[in-house]
Protein backbone atom coordinates (compact mmCIF):
# COMPACT_ATOMS: atom_id res chain seq x y z
CA UNK A 1 0.00 0.00 0.00
CA UNK A 2 2.94 2.32 0.64
CA UNK A 3 4.56 1.57 -2.74
CA UNK A 4 3.52 4.82 -4.45
CA UNK A 5 2.50 6.95 -1.42
CA UNK A 6 3.03 7.38 2.30
CA UNK A 7 0.70 5.94 4.86
CA UNK A 8 -2.07 8.27 5.97
CA UNK A 9 -4.04 8.31 9.21
CA UNK A 10 -6.88 6.34 7.66
CA UNK A 11 -4.44 3.60 6.62
CA UNK A 12 -3.30 3.15 10.20
CA UNK A 13 -6.93 3.15 11.37
CA UNK A 14 -7.82 0.40 8.91
CA UNK A 15 -4.77 -1.68 9.81
CA UNK A 16 -5.52 -1.33 13.53
CA UNK A 17 -9.11 -2.38 12.93
CA UNK A 18 -7.93 -5.37 10.91
CA UNK A 19 -5.56 -6.41 13.71
CA UNK A 20 -8.37 -6.32 16.27
CA UNK A 21 -10.81 -8.09 13.98
CA UNK A 22 -8.36 -10.94 13.31
CA UNK A 23 -7.49 -11.16 17.02
CA UNK A 24 -11.13 -11.40 18.04
CA UNK A 25 -11.86 -13.93 15.33
CA UNK A 26 -8.98 -16.08 16.54
CA UNK A 27 -9.92 -15.86 20.20
CA UNK A 28 -13.66 -16.30 19.63
CA UNK A 29 -14.17 -14.39 22.87
CA UNK A 30 -17.36 -13.01 24.45
CA UNK A 31 -17.06 -9.75 22.57
CA UNK A 32 -17.27 -11.56 19.25
CA UNK A 33 -20.08 -13.84 20.36
CA UNK A 34 -22.22 -11.22 22.10
CA UNK A 35 -21.90 -8.16 19.89
CA UNK A 36 -23.36 -8.07 16.40
CA UNK A 37 -22.66 -5.03 14.25
CA UNK A 38 -18.90 -5.29 14.62
CA UNK A 39 -18.05 -1.80 13.32
CA UNK A 40 -20.37 -0.09 15.81
CA UNK A 41 -19.21 -2.41 18.57
CA UNK A 42 -15.54 -1.76 17.95
CA UNK A 43 -16.15 1.99 18.01
CA UNK A 44 -18.02 1.80 21.31
CA UNK A 45 -15.38 -0.55 22.72
CA UNK A 46 -12.52 1.80 21.87
CA UNK A 47 -14.40 4.73 23.36
CA UNK A 48 -15.19 2.88 26.59
CA UNK A 49 -11.63 1.65 27.08
CA UNK A 50 -10.19 5.09 26.34
CA UNK A 51 -8.21 3.85 23.33
CA UNK A 52 -9.96 6.34 21.06
CA UNK A 53 -10.37 9.99 22.08
CA UNK A 54 -9.50 11.93 18.92
CA UNK A 55 -12.58 13.95 17.88
CA UNK A 56 -11.56 14.03 14.22
CA UNK A 57 -11.10 10.26 14.00
CA UNK A 58 -14.41 9.71 15.80
CA UNK A 59 -16.18 12.00 13.33
CA UNK A 60 -14.57 10.16 10.42
CA UNK A 61 -15.66 6.80 11.80
CA UNK A 62 -19.22 8.03 12.32
CA UNK A 63 -19.33 9.27 8.73
CA UNK A 64 -18.03 5.95 7.43
CA UNK A 65 -20.71 4.14 9.44
CA UNK A 66 -23.39 6.61 8.29
CA UNK A 67 -24.24 6.95 11.97
CA UNK A 68 -25.93 10.26 12.74
CA UNK A 69 -26.19 11.24 16.39
CA UNK A 70 -28.17 14.00 18.05
CA UNK A 71 -26.51 16.38 20.57
CA UNK A 72 -28.50 14.65 23.33
CA UNK A 73 -26.72 11.44 24.24
CA UNK A 74 -27.04 9.27 27.34
CA UNK A 75 -25.42 6.05 28.46
CA UNK A 76 -27.57 3.32 29.95
CA UNK A 77 -26.21 0.18 31.57
CA UNK A 78 -28.26 -2.98 32.07
CA UNK A 79 -27.14 -5.40 34.78
CA UNK A 80 -28.51 -8.67 36.09
CA UNK A 81 -27.36 -8.33 39.70
CA UNK A 82 -28.55 -11.78 40.78
CA UNK A 83 -27.78 -14.16 37.94
CA UNK A 84 -25.46 -12.35 35.56
CA UNK A 85 -25.83 -12.52 31.79
CA UNK A 86 -25.46 -15.44 29.44
CA UNK A 87 -25.14 -15.13 25.66
CA UNK A 88 -28.72 -15.99 24.76
CA UNK A 89 -30.18 -13.60 27.30
CA UNK A 90 -27.86 -10.81 26.18
CA UNK A 91 -29.13 -11.06 22.64
CA UNK A 92 -32.80 -11.11 23.67
CA UNK A 93 -32.46 -8.22 26.12
CA UNK A 94 -30.43 -6.06 23.75
CA UNK A 95 -32.75 -6.66 20.79
CA UNK A 96 -35.80 -5.79 22.87
CA UNK A 97 -34.18 -2.60 24.17
CA UNK A 98 -33.33 -1.55 20.64
CA UNK A 99 -37.01 -1.90 19.76
CA UNK A 100 -37.93 0.35 22.71
CA UNK A 101 -35.09 2.78 21.97
CA UNK A 102 -34.57 2.55 18.20
CA UNK A 103 -31.89 5.29 17.95
CA UNK A 104 -29.42 3.40 20.09
CA UNK A 105 -26.47 1.01 19.87
CA UNK A 106 -25.26 -1.52 22.42
CA UNK A 107 -22.24 -3.49 23.47
CA UNK A 108 -21.36 -6.02 26.17
CA UNK A 109 -18.69 -4.45 28.38
CA UNK A 110 -17.44 -5.48 31.84
CA UNK A 111 -20.32 -7.91 32.28
CA UNK A 112 -23.00 -5.32 31.49
CA UNK A 113 -25.00 -4.32 28.46
CA UNK A 114 -23.99 -0.74 27.71
CA UNK A 115 -26.43 1.17 25.53
CA UNK A 116 -25.67 4.48 23.84
CA UNK A 117 -28.94 6.35 23.40
CA UNK A 118 -29.47 9.25 21.01
CA UNK A 119 -32.46 11.40 22.06
CA UNK A 120 -34.42 14.30 20.59
CA UNK A 121 -33.91 16.49 23.68
CA UNK A 122 -32.13 16.50 27.04
CA UNK A 123 -35.09 15.10 28.97
CA UNK A 124 -34.74 11.64 30.47
CA UNK A 125 -38.46 11.13 31.06
CA UNK A 126 -38.78 9.12 27.86
CA UNK A 127 -36.59 6.50 29.55
CA UNK A 128 -37.05 6.80 33.31
CA UNK A 129 -40.85 7.03 33.09
CA UNK A 130 -41.49 4.70 30.15
CA UNK A 131 -43.77 1.99 31.55
CA UNK A 132 -42.71 -0.44 28.83
CA UNK A 133 -39.04 -0.14 29.81
CA UNK A 134 -39.77 -0.34 33.55
CA UNK A 135 -41.96 -3.41 33.06
CA UNK A 136 -39.33 -5.07 30.86
CA UNK A 137 -36.65 -4.49 33.50
CA UNK A 138 -38.86 -5.91 36.23
CA UNK A 139 -39.94 -9.00 34.30
CA UNK A 140 -36.34 -9.87 33.38
CA UNK A 141 -34.81 -9.09 36.77
CA UNK A 142 -32.65 -6.29 35.37
CA UNK A 143 -31.32 -3.12 36.95
CA UNK A 144 -30.58 -0.06 34.81
CA UNK A 145 -28.51 3.04 35.42
CA UNK A 146 -28.61 6.23 33.39
CA UNK A 147 -25.97 8.93 32.91
CA UNK A 148 -26.41 12.66 32.52
CA UNK A 149 -26.93 14.05 29.03
CA UNK A 150 -23.83 14.77 26.92
CA UNK A 151 -23.16 15.87 23.36
CA UNK A 152 -20.08 14.14 21.97
CA UNK A 153 -18.75 10.60 21.92
CA UNK A 154 -15.35 11.70 23.25
CA UNK A 155 -17.04 11.82 26.67
CA UNK A 156 -18.56 8.31 26.48
CA UNK A 157 -16.14 6.75 28.97
CA UNK A 158 -16.72 9.55 31.50
CA UNK A 159 -20.50 9.16 31.37
CA UNK A 160 -20.27 5.39 31.50
CA UNK A 161 -18.51 5.85 34.83
CA UNK A 162 -21.46 7.98 35.96
CA UNK A 163 -23.67 4.94 35.39
CA UNK A 164 -21.41 2.81 37.56
CA UNK A 165 -21.47 5.42 40.32
CA UNK A 166 -25.24 5.78 40.12
CA UNK A 167 -25.89 2.06 40.53
CA UNK A 168 -23.26 1.67 43.27
CA UNK A 169 -24.55 4.51 45.46
CA UNK A 170 -28.19 4.09 44.50
CA UNK A 171 -28.20 0.38 45.32
CA UNK A 172 -26.68 1.10 48.73
CA UNK A 173 -29.38 3.64 49.57
CA UNK A 174 -32.33 1.89 47.91
CA UNK A 175 -31.94 -1.63 46.57
CA UNK A 176 -35.44 -1.84 45.09
CA UNK A 177 -35.32 0.70 42.27
CA UNK A 178 -35.35 -0.50 38.65
CA UNK A 179 -33.51 2.58 37.31
CA UNK A 180 -30.77 4.56 39.03
CA UNK A 181 -30.13 7.99 37.54
CA UNK A 182 -26.80 9.69 38.19
CA UNK A 183 -28.42 13.11 38.64
CA UNK A 184 -30.30 11.76 41.66
CA UNK A 185 -27.04 10.83 43.40
CA UNK A 186 -24.77 13.74 42.50
CA UNK A 187 -24.62 15.04 46.09
CA UNK A 188 -23.91 11.55 47.43
CA UNK A 189 -21.13 11.20 44.84
CA UNK A 190 -19.59 14.45 46.08
CA UNK A 191 -19.83 13.08 49.61
CA UNK A 192 -18.25 9.79 48.53
CA UNK A 193 -15.27 11.64 47.04
CA UNK A 194 -14.88 13.79 50.16
CA UNK A 195 -15.17 10.79 52.49
CA UNK A 196 -12.16 9.11 50.88
CA UNK A 197 -9.88 11.58 52.69
CA UNK A 198 -12.12 13.23 55.29
CA UNK A 199 -14.85 12.49 57.81
CA UNK A 200 -18.19 13.55 56.30
CA UNK A 201 -19.34 14.70 59.74
CA UNK A 202 -16.83 17.56 59.50
CA UNK A 203 -18.80 19.01 56.60
CA UNK A 204 -22.27 18.78 58.15
CA UNK A 205 -24.28 21.86 59.10
CA UNK A 206 -24.50 22.11 62.92
CA UNK A 207 -28.27 22.71 62.84
CA UNK A 208 -28.83 19.21 61.44
CA UNK A 209 -26.92 17.66 64.33
CA UNK A 210 -28.93 19.73 66.81
CA UNK A 211 -32.18 18.64 65.13
CA UNK A 212 -31.23 14.99 65.49
CA UNK A 213 -30.52 15.46 69.20
CA UNK A 214 -33.75 17.43 69.69
CA UNK A 215 -35.91 14.83 67.90
CA UNK A 216 -34.41 12.00 69.93
CA UNK A 217 -34.92 13.87 73.21
CA UNK A 218 -38.47 15.11 72.55
CA UNK A 219 -39.80 12.31 70.30
CA UNK A 220 -40.53 14.83 67.53
CA UNK A 221 -40.16 14.69 63.73
CA UNK A 222 -38.55 18.04 62.95
CA UNK A 223 -35.71 16.62 60.86
CA UNK A 224 -37.91 14.72 58.32
CA UNK A 225 -40.15 17.79 58.24
CA UNK A 226 -37.20 20.00 57.32
CA UNK A 227 -36.04 17.49 54.71
CA UNK A 228 -39.46 17.43 53.01
CA UNK A 229 -39.72 21.22 53.19
CA UNK A 230 -36.32 21.70 51.54
CA UNK A 231 -37.20 19.16 48.85
CA UNK A 232 -40.45 20.95 47.95
CA UNK A 233 -39.78 24.48 49.15
CA UNK A 234 -42.04 26.04 46.47
CA UNK A 235 -44.77 23.42 46.81
CA UNK A 236 -45.53 23.01 50.54
CA UNK A 237 -48.70 21.05 49.75
CA UNK A 238 -46.58 18.25 48.27
CA UNK A 239 -44.17 18.41 51.23
CA UNK A 240 -47.08 18.04 53.66
CA UNK A 241 -48.53 15.18 51.61
CA UNK A 242 -45.27 13.22 51.71
CA UNK A 243 -45.28 13.55 55.51
CA UNK A 244 -48.99 12.67 55.81
CA UNK A 245 -49.65 15.87 57.73
CA UNK A 246 -51.75 19.00 57.17
CA UNK A 247 -50.16 22.00 55.47
CA UNK A 248 -50.67 24.09 58.63
CA UNK A 249 -48.83 21.46 60.67
CA UNK A 250 -45.94 21.69 58.22
CA UNK A 251 -45.71 25.47 58.62
CA UNK A 252 -45.97 25.16 62.40
CA UNK A 253 -43.03 22.76 62.52
CA UNK A 254 -40.92 24.88 60.14
CA UNK A 255 -41.55 27.98 62.24
CA UNK A 256 -40.62 25.95 65.30
CA UNK A 257 -37.31 25.05 63.66
CA UNK A 258 -36.66 28.71 62.87
CA UNK A 259 -37.33 29.72 66.45
CA UNK A 260 -35.42 26.93 68.17
CA UNK A 261 -32.29 27.10 66.06
CA UNK A 262 -32.36 30.72 64.82
CA UNK A 263 -31.90 29.74 61.19
CA UNK A 264 -32.99 31.72 58.11
CA UNK A 265 -34.55 29.21 55.72
CA UNK A 266 -35.21 31.97 53.16
CA UNK A 267 -31.45 32.06 52.47
CA UNK A 268 -30.67 29.86 49.47
CA UNK A 269 -27.06 29.23 50.58
CA UNK A 270 -28.23 27.96 53.95
CA UNK A 271 -30.80 25.66 52.31
CA UNK A 272 -28.05 24.31 50.03
CA UNK A 273 -25.77 23.52 52.99
CA UNK A 274 -28.61 21.84 54.85
CA UNK A 275 -29.51 19.69 51.86
CA UNK A 276 -25.89 18.70 51.27
CA UNK A 277 -25.67 17.68 54.92
CA UNK A 278 -28.78 15.51 54.58
CA UNK A 279 -27.31 13.78 51.52
CA UNK A 280 -23.96 13.27 53.28
CA UNK A 281 -25.66 11.83 56.36
CA UNK A 282 -27.51 9.26 54.25
CA UNK A 283 -24.22 8.13 52.76
CA UNK A 284 -22.44 8.15 56.13
CA UNK A 285 -25.25 6.22 57.82
CA UNK A 286 -25.13 3.58 55.10
CA UNK A 287 -21.36 3.21 55.46
CA UNK A 288 -21.39 3.12 59.25
CA UNK A 289 -24.24 0.61 59.40
CA UNK A 290 -24.12 -1.24 56.06
CA UNK A 291 -26.76 -3.78 55.15
CA UNK A 292 -26.04 -6.97 53.34
CA UNK A 293 -25.97 -5.29 49.95
CA UNK A 294 -23.31 -5.64 47.29
CA UNK A 295 -22.88 -5.29 43.58
CA UNK A 296 -20.67 -7.58 41.60
CA UNK A 297 -18.90 -6.70 38.40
Amino acid sequence: MELDRKFTDIDFELVQFLFELVSVELQKNDFYNCNPGMMHSFLLSELLTGELNDANIIAMRLTHLEWTLTPYLRVMTLTDLKNGFFDGKVQLVAQHMIQLLPDSRWIVYQGRIVVLISLVDSSCKIIAEDKRILEFLQVNGLTASLSDCFSHLTFLRKYYKQCLTAIEIGFQLNSNKPVYMYEDYLCEHIGKIISEQNDLADFCHPVIQKLIVYDNAHKTSLLPTLEAYLQYVDTPNIAAKTLFIHRNTLFYRINRIRELFEIDLSDGDIRLKLQLTLHFLKLKTQRDDPKDQSIEG
